[in-house]
């Protein structure tokens, strides 16, 4: 009998959810009984692609491992290296198993906890588990996987260091030796730093969001917008060079603030969290949600393909949505997901369409011809408007 059809088993999942849940307010999940009973059961071929897929993570972590290794063996014949792979030479590079194994372990971790929960919510039918496990019928989540894998292996960080030339860290690590004023060194209290780092992360990161929106960014962004289905490993589709940016945004605030390294770690912790599950279809009865947070339900939006969603729910928080303009409150509309020009994504050519983006993102410098499918702002507002009289009527 296998370990899944086992009644004892099925019995301590509904148990162990039922109580965590009922810790919960309730509004992401109605029925947690039910949702659990609908993920129990898995067809013998989707059985063979968790194993699958189990078997593709854990030699991802020890590809990862490995490179760490490699890492540290040439900054120790070679120290010049050490400040463009941020390691440290004296004593920080020394290899640790457990060190070079975590993040790659947090990242599964974390990404198995979400598809559980999405699973639970949602139940195994509309769940992004379930389109992992039957990923050779889409192409969508076949990209998304490969970008997953691609992250967790080490080899999205080996891209970004190509794309940047090598000098990411080096900059990284320059913004935060010039700039690291530390204005919450004397702010002791947790809860006060993780306040001022939420807000201004966020800021920061709306504007990055809205950067990528523009004419100048928007061909690289595309590979993000080009999913066709909304899955939690989504979050994990990008461009290296769009990481890129992002990396350097984010490394201001870090140097001026200055927070305590475990308040930046539970940060960094959320905030993987609420990108993960806000590429879901998870649903919600509570309108407190919709007033703080860009829930999954308004992330859908921004990921839809008519011109009016365009730039809108940048954010995390729900405020600088509101501040700003760009706030598109969510409804049961039926949505479609991806981008004009999408026959030249989804292809199952990953790399090439990862290089093939820069030749077309660099394109408009020689050609002076902005990305065909960027839509212009009169055809923004006109359907705007023409919702706003549907509304009206």
């Amino acid at each position: 009998m296998h370990l899944l059809q086992c009644k004892a088993v099925q019995q301590a999942v509904r148990g162990l959810c039922g109580r965590f849940y009922g810790t919960l307010p309730g509004t992401f999940c109605s029925d947690t009984k039910q949702s659990i009973d609908k993920l129990i059961p898995l067809r013998p071929s989707q059985m063979k692609q968790l194993a699958f897929l189990i078997a593709l993570s854990v030699l991802s972590l020890l590809g990862y491992v490995a490179g760490v290794y490699l890492l540290v063996v040439i900054v120790k014949h070679y120290p010049w290296v050490s400040p463009f792979v941020f390691m440290d030479t004296h004593g920080g590079a020394l290899f640790s198993l457990r060190g070079a194994a975590l993040q790659p372990a947090a990242f599964m971790g974390v990404t198995a906890a979400c598809l559980a929960f999405d699973a639970a919510c949602v139940g195994l039918s509309q769940s992004s588990l379930k389109r992992l496990l039957e990923a050779t019928t889409s192409a969508s989540t076949r990209v998304d996987l490969f970008y997953t894998v691609l992250r967790l292996i080490g080899g999205f960080n080996v891209l970004v260091f190509i794309f940047s030339f090598g000098t990411l860290i080096w900059l990284v690590n320059q913004i935060h030796r010039v700039l690291h004023i530390g204005i919450l060194h004397h702010v002791h209290s947790y809860t006060i730093q993780f306040a001022v780092v939420c807000l201004i992360n966020t800021f920061i990161g709306y504007w990055t969001h809205r950067l990528m929106h523009t004419r100048w960014m928007w061909e690289l962004h595309k590979v993000h917008h080009s999913a066709e289905e909304m899955n939690i490993i989504t979050n994990f589709r990008s461009h290296p060079i769009e990481q890129l940016t992002v990396t350097l945004s984010n490394a201001f605030p870090v140097a001026l603030l200055g927070a305590s390294p475990s308040v930046i770690l539970v940060y960094g912790a959320l905030n993987m969290i609420y990108g993960s599950l806000a590429h879901s279809e998870i649903r919600h009865k509570s309108r407190i949600w919709d007033i703080l947070f860009i829930t999954p339900a308004a992330h859908r939006i921004h990921h839809s393909d008519r011109p009016e969603h365009f730039d809108t729910n940048y954010g995390v928080l729900t405020l600088w949505d509101y501040l700003f303009g760009t706030y598109y409150l969510p409804s049961n509309e039926k949505l479609h997901y991806g981008v004009q020009d999408g026959e030249t994504f989804n292809r199952s050519r990953y790399l090439f369409e990862l290089f093939d983006n820069v030749r077309r993102w660099l394109s408009p410098i020689w050609t002076h011809r902005r990305s065909p499918d960027f839509p212009q702002e009169s055809t923004i507002h006109a359907a705007r408007d023409t919702q706003a009289t549907t509304i009206q009527e």
